[in-house]
């Protein structure tokens, strides 16, 4: 059993006999459980607990982390053992603990690995901390090969991002985190990949097909996706205010909004968190491939589990997935809110 799990009813939705009526099923795939902070005189656990209390706030009922940092992980776990039984209830939590790359990290949440002992020692850390999955993200596939192959011998299950080719060793309850990745080759940024999905759609309905074949679900992110390259249709998120104790620069943001407050915030955006508006023509063929993506979608929702990459910019934890739940809809998903339990199988 995963020690970080929060009892709230059973993976399948079905409530315990001595449990009240079951809530309907709010599970996201894809969460982070930290932000950052803008002094060091400001407490180290803001950001975990407004994120913990956004869960509560909104009624999730399970969350995969994504990935944090050991320490990350550590202080949720503190914070949830000095939480008091009358507080609103929490989500049931799986995953946690840093991506493993095979090229040099982009932040604390990476964790470079080459060879064989550097992979095991990675591997039997995650272990040790009991989070049930190693997280993985590749630019080949030779050495995200080596890492699933040590993951499963260790009875973990594993989250892959990374080209199409490293999704053949995948097996049954594995994880693709992100639809878009269907079709990914190589590490590309959010408006390479909407182009590639101009260009190539249908190739991406074959691959759900295989995958969900194979008993891999995938994660859909698809709000996060669609902000990080419109940043004008950001401007119109909710709650952004509430993101500050978590992401500081979401004031930037809000700043935009302003009068005469566009170039600056968007000036400090592109300086702080590296968002940069996509030219007119790069945006119209985004949408040509945001379009295809949502046939996508539509077409194959077996896999699909409703997940937001929360928290972002402009995306507050919680209600975030309920907002990938409505563009979910519109794409012809029904009830997304009803996937999501493989997250929580057996030997987590």
């Amino acid at each position: 059993m995963n020690p970080l799990a929060v009892p709230r009813q059973q993976p399948d939705g079905r409530a315990k006999a001595d449990d009240a009526p079951v809530q309907p099923i709010a599970i996201d795939a894809s969460v982070g459980i930290g932000g950052y902070r803008n002094s060091l005189m400001d407490p180290l656990d803001r950001a975990t607990s407004a994120i913990l209390r956004f869960w509560a706030e909104h009624e999730l009922t399970g969350v995969r982390i994504e990935s944090s940092t050991w320490e990350e992980l550590a202080l949720l776990r503190g914070l949830l053992l000095t939480r008091g039984t009358e507080e609103q209830p929490l989500p049931q939590i799986t995953g946690g603990g840093p991506t493993l790359v095979d090229t040099t990290p982009r932040s604390e949440r990476d964790y470079w690995v080459g060879d064989s002992r550097s992979i095991a020692a990675a591997v039997e850390t995650a272990v040790a901390h009991h989070t049930g999955w190693v997280n993985v993200r590749a630019q080949g596939t030779s050495v995200s090969r080596k890492i699933i192959e040590a993951a499963h011998a260790r009875d973990l299950r594993v989250c892959y991002r990374g080209p199409w080719g490293g999704t053949d060793d995948l097996r049954s309850g594995d994880h693709i985190p992100s639809v878009a990745d269907l079709i990914r080759e190589g590490i590309e940024g959010p408006v390479e990949i909407l182009h590639r999905w101009a260009d190539a759609g249908s190739l991406g309905v074959d691959r759900a097909r295989l995958i969900d074949a194979r008993g891999v679900s995938v994660g859909t992110e698809l709000l996060a996706l669609r902000r990080s390259v419109f940043l004008r249709e950001a401007l119109e998120a909710p709650f952004l205010e509430e993101l500050e104790p978590v992401l500081p620069h979401a004031a930037y943001i809000r700043q935009m909004k302003r009068p005469g407050g566009y170039l600056v915030g968007k000036r400090q955006l592109r300086q702080h968190a590296g968002l940069i508006e996509p030219t007119r023509d790069d945006a119209a063929r985004a949408e040509d491939g945001w379009a295809n993506l949502l046939l996508t979608v539509g077409q194959v929702p077996e896999p699909l589990i409703p997940a937001t990459r929360s928290p972002q910019l402009t995306l507050l934890p919680g209600y975030s997935w309920r907002e990938e739940c409505s563009i979910l809809r519109h794409a012809g998903v029904i009830d997304p809110q009803l996937k999501g339990a493989t997250l929580f199988a057996t030997g987590q």
